[in-house]
């Protein structure tokens, strides 16, 4: 290690001080302020640059940490931090090799070996992360977080018997370890054992580090109990499929609670289809941050319970989802605009089409499908594909229409992050939905379209484990990966079966 100025030392302390309370912005002013004067100093470029990096800033943060490795290349914390910078900008394979440099240089550096398993468990490469993590478990025998991470690596590789016990001795030997309970409730729930799944399931708010919306407000949590005479708040939350998928659990707890008013809080983009599908429900839109912020005024409730809760009451066994669920509404006038511009496509099926899910890296490498077997389903005859696939995908759509000689139908004015409603209203017009798992595979369920959902080896638990039929939605079959990311044999399956439902609509 170089040398600091002896007039950095005090500076230096008190902003490792902050560095090491989280308190990010008081670490990287002082970083900051004395940076010109160590310029060449590993431990101050490095702090810096995590500092910054710990703000969700890595652009800025990539060439501090350059300038760290490049001042000493045998500090291996600076090689950590830049791997981390590198995965953040999603270039896994510098980050990969600049973590394995970091452990070459101290190979009992305990953080960089669990972050090594955490990015292969990323990249989906199991077998590698169950690997590193066994390691790191020797570092640090009895770790309730690595023993952890190793047990939802044996979950993923399909070692449920396995996985199932190391998490519940973890859970029993360290109950206040909010991780080990969110493993648990996975693994229930993935094998249908809704109750003791739903009970783990209010550890998601202890790993997303963000507080439930009902403790911002000073109200009794509802307990399932009669809601006569009684108003209840409703509070939203994770990402638009939950949503969808939790709000069919609405006519139960207006059925069986009978509240004198049920208020549902949701993501503004859904309040229209929600107030069409639930007319007894008030529902009130809002932004996310308001949920997470202080700034929702709520009127006097008598009690509140967030909806990723409503399934513990409704939805513990099996028979639970046979009750009819809801259909819900697409606007009319949207869907009078999207009947017109399919209907202008001319005779033939109009079936959708999507590819990839997921908000993180974690969730898309397990989910999304290689484009390389698209061609297959898309050389389909008397069909007309729709997109559906939300973001940037003109690149893909030129892929594979270059590979299949198909064209594939994109209006460029539909925004499906945006304006979900308006999707809703093309996915309502469609014959059939083909695609792996995203929020149109929960549109088109929620709209009774029928949907094939290709699901990967060990899918997220609301698809359970085993089974072609999807107990949230009778519309969709699911299409399960035989082995660990092997697409192949599912696009095969399904491109035999397209071409009979495509001859069969023909043949209407």
């Amino acid at each position: 290690m170089k040398p600091l100025p002896k007039h950095l030392t005090e500076p230096l302390r008190r902003a490792l001080e902050h560095h090491r309370a989280s308190d990010w912005e008081a670490a990287e002013e002082i970083y900051a302020s004395i940076i010109d004067d160590a310029a060449d100093h590993e431990v101050v470029l490095s702090s810096y640059g995590s500092a910054i990096l710990a703000q969700d800033r890595p652009e800025e943060a990539l060439p501090i940490l350059e300038q760290a490795v490049a001042a000493e290349p045998g500090y291996p914390q600076a090689h950590i931090y830049l791997g981390e910078a590198y995965r953040q900008l999603t270039r896994f394979d510098e980050a990969l090799a600049e973590i394995r440099r970091g452990l070459a240089i101290n190979p009992k550096y305990l953080d960089a070996q669990i972050g090594l398993g955490d990015l292969l468990v990323d990249l989906y490469r199991l077998d590698e992360a169950l690997e590193a993590f066994d390691v790191a478990m020797d570092m640090k025998p009895g770790s309730p977080l690595i023993g952890t991470k190793r047990a939802q690596v044996r979950f993923y590789l399909g070692d449920i018997e396995t996985a199932e016990a190391e998490i519940r001795d973890i859970v029993a030997r360290y109950p206040a370890h909010p991780e080990a309970h969110w493993v648990l409730s996975c693994i229930c729930l993935a094998q249908g054992c809704y109750q003791e799944g739903w009970r783990e399931y209010a550890s998601r708010w202890d790993i997303a580090k963000v507080p439930p919306a009902t403790s911002r407000v000073d109200m009794p949590l509802w307990q399932g109990d009669s809601l006569k005479g009684k108003r209840l708040l409703v509070w939203p939350e994770q990402g638009l499929g939950d949503e969808i998928m939790f709000a069919t659990c609405l006519p139960h707890l207006l059925a069986r609670a009978e509240p004198d008013l049920c208020v549902y809080v949701c993501d503004w983009r859904l309040a229209p289809l929600f107030s069409r599908t639930f007319p007894d429900v008030t529902v009130v839109p809002t932004e996310k941050s308001e949920v997470e912020g202080v700034s929702l005024q709520v009127p006097r409730f008598d009690e509140q319970v967030c909806c990723g809760d409503l399934p513990g009451f409704f939805r513990n066994t099996a028979d639970d989802f046979h009750d009819p669920l809801p259909r819900f509404v697409p606007d009319p006038d949207k869907l009078a605009k999207w009947r017109s511009r399919l209907d202008a496509l001319g005779p033939g099926l109009k079936i959708g089409i999507a590819w990839r899910g997921g908000m993180t890296l974690r969730i898309r490498s397990r989910k999304s499908a290689p484009l390389d077997f698209m061609p297959e389903l898309l050389q389909t005859p008397g069909v007309h594909f729709i997109n559906l696939q939300y973001g940037d995908v003109a690149d893909d759509l030129a892929t594979m229409e270059a590979a299949s000689g198909v064209k594939i139908h994109h209006w460029d004015d539909l925004d499906a992050i945006a304006d979900p409603d308006d999707q809703f209203a093309q996915v309502a017009c469609l014959d059939l939905v083909v695609q792996t798992s995203n929020a149109s595979a929960h549109m088109a369920g929620a709209l009774g379209v029928p949907v094939w959902n290709m699901i990967p080896y060990i899918p997220e638990w609301r698809w359970l484990l085993e089974g072609d039929r999807c107990l949230w939605y009778p519309s969709m079959r699911l299409f399960r990966q035989p082995e660990i990311g092997n697409w192949a044999p599912v696009f095969s399956e399904i491109a035999v079966e397209l071409r009979e439902f495509a001859a069969e609509g023909s043949a209407a």
